[in-house]
């Protein structure tokens, strides 16, 4: 058994080791509410886009549109979505599975996070494009860092589907799919793999063309479908982002919880270590006192 003073220095880096923990995790749970509402949000006006576009279609044949059909002569893509950072469980772990499921000597890979890069990197994938520095080192307040953060999100995720959709029309792309961390619930998520270019609606015709009222277009349906189907896709791209950031957040905040409940039971038996050593050096010194005074 250890002696007094190392047991008091374990307690005492178990406490500071637990503090940093719940720091951590503090800082992970400050911003779940935001990326929550903005995940909700972004999923209620991708909808509402959507269900414009299924009114448009049934007076506009979008079918030949570019994308909205696969390219011939294109390559097979695989968009791969993490964070940049780590204590996150296996989460980041699962997704690269996933990824590995999908991808063969043709594919280009598209790396989004640092984790998503160095993971690919460690199975030698070769990775046709990388997107990093995705999160923000500085902030005065945390609700100031959580919308920073945000912002970040938004502008990588333009960034990115701005340069898929140019390969795409640019039929250097055939088929783009998306694997990232789908937010199911607050304690579960789980890579999910998503089809994105060419964009499918799983369109109802019966169900709109039975629907009630024609709506007025101005200047004209085409023209409008064109800005919507762009803006639907970059709003989609977005709202996969943020949902990969909630993942993050809301598994970090659970891996530091466990850990938490790690750190509090070894400290509590440390400190039962250190009273049994406590108690066995007083009886220890009883002893010899008494076995002195015996002798005397």
């Amino acid at each position: 058994m250890k002696n007094y003073l190392q047991l008091k220095e374990d307690i005492n880096g178990l406490s500071s080791v637990s503090n940093t923990i719940k720091a951590v995790e503090k800082i992970a749970s400050s911003s779940i509410h935001l990326f929550k509402s903005k995940v909700t949000n972004t999923s209620n006006y991708v909808n509402t886009i959507e269900y414009i576009l299924q009114r448009l279609s049934v007076f506009y044949d979008n079918k030949n549109h570019i994308l909205l059909k696969p390219n011939q002569n294109g390559q097979n893509v695989v968009v791969v979505i993490c964070g940049d950072r780590g204590l996150v469980g296996g989460l980041w772990q699962k997704v690269i599975n996933q990824a590995l499921e999908l991808i063969d000597k043709d594919t280009l890979i598209i790396a989004v996070g640092e984790k998503a890069i160095n993971l690919l990197n460690e199975e030698k994938i070769q990775i046709y494009k990388t997107f990093s520095n995705l999160d923000i080192t500085k902030s005065n307040t945390e609700q100031e860092k959580s919308l920073i953060e945000y912002e970040t999100y938004l502008e990588k995720s333009k960034v990115i589907s701005k340069f898929i959709l140019g390969k795409y029309t640019q039929e250097m792309f055939s088929n783009v799919k998306v694997i990232y961390p789908q937010f199911v619930s607050y304690t579960v998520q789980q890579p999910s793999v998503m089809q994105f270019l060419p964009f499918n609606f799983n369109i109802d015709q019966n169900q709109i063309k039975n629907a009630y009222g024609i709506p007025i277009y101005e200047p004209n349906k085409q023209q409008i479908f064109e800005k919507l189907l762009n803006k639907y896709i970059d709003l989609y791209f977005s709202k996969l982002m943020i949902e990969t950031k909630l993942s993050e957040l809301i598994a970090k905040t659970l891996e530091m919880e466990n850990a938490t409940a790690k750190a509090k039971e070894l400290i509590k038996q440390k400190r039962i270590n250190l009273i049994r050593k406590k108690h066995l050096d007083i009886t220890e010194k009883q002893l010899a006192n008494f076995s002195v005074s015996k002798r005397l």
